[in-house]
């Protein structure tokens, strides 16, 4: 659409892009910003790269969950790529010659419950009397893009303020000896929640369970540390027909 008219004005487009679509939106006149935020019933699992051709402080960006991404100083040009095997459907507004776009963040997640659930999914060999993290393999749930199997498997980053609750299964192999303590650490020093039990059972793997209510801000993580004194090596443990022995999961606090 071309515009004749002076500023300030806005052009508000709805943009459809299929499982893996790129696309470019041109411009006839350079805006001051452009908003990108998901159309309300696209929001689930959204992942699109933005890139801001010529942009002040451009580059790549990526929109997840409720949004929004203000891009400033834009040139003629956005660029768009759908990362999804979904279509998902964005809302861009180019805008001249008003104030600034002021945008609040959302403080609660629009995800349901859960947030993000990781799981171990093989044997993890803890050292005697040595404190570890556990680093999570396999996300059964994560729409927010909070834990990465190859930065900092142990953490769950937060990508939206909000308050939550974090619980831990830990599962042990079977020794009667020693101690076992599992951690939940916020931001690598703020211990949140725990447990510690003496003298496990020598016939049977030792199961811990604790969880904790905690406010995270955007940027915060929690991670698990475990401690065993069983006088040797003992593995926390994971099963097919359990999955769930080693896991930690973040939910929106009720």
């Amino acid at each position: 659409m071309a515009f004749s008219v002076s500023p300030p004005y806005y052009n508000v487009q709805e943009v459809v892009l299929t499982a893996g679509q790129e696309r470019q939106i041109d411009y006839d006149f350079i805006p001051d910003q452009v908003l990108v935020v998901p159309r309300l019933d696209s929001i689930i699992l959204t992942t699109v790269d933005i890139v801001a051709i010529g942009a002040q402080g451009g580059g790549r960006h990526q929109l997840r969950g409720t949004g929004p991404i203000v891009l400033p100083g834009i040139t003629k040009q956005v660029y768009f790529r759908n990362n999804e095997s979904l279509t998902r459907t964005l809302i861009v507004t180019a805008q001249k010659g008003y104030a600034p776009f002021s945008v609040v963040m959302p403080t609660t997640s629009a995800f349901g419950d859960v947030l993000v659930l990781a799981e171990r999914t093989a044997l993890l060999t803890i050292a005697n009397n040595v404190n570890s993290s556990v680093a999570w393999q396999s996300a059964i749930s994560d729409p927010y893009i909070m834990w990465s199997a190859s930065v900092n498997p142990q953490r769950f980053i937060c990508r939206v303020k909000g308050i939550y609750t974090v619980t831990v299964e830990l599962t042990w192999a079977v020794s009667g000896l020693g101690l076992r303590r599992g951690l939940m650490v916020k931001n690598g020093a703020i211990v949140i929640a725990g447990d510690t039990d003496a003298a496990p059972s020598a016939t049977e793997p030792t199961r811990q369970s604790f969880s904790a209510v905690a406010d995270f801000a955007v940027g915060d993580y929690v991670q698990t540390n475990v401690l065993q004194t069983s006088g040797g090596p003992l593995d926390l443990l994971w099963g097919a027909s359990n999955p769930l022995y080693s896991s930690m999961v973040i939910e929106i606090a009720t």
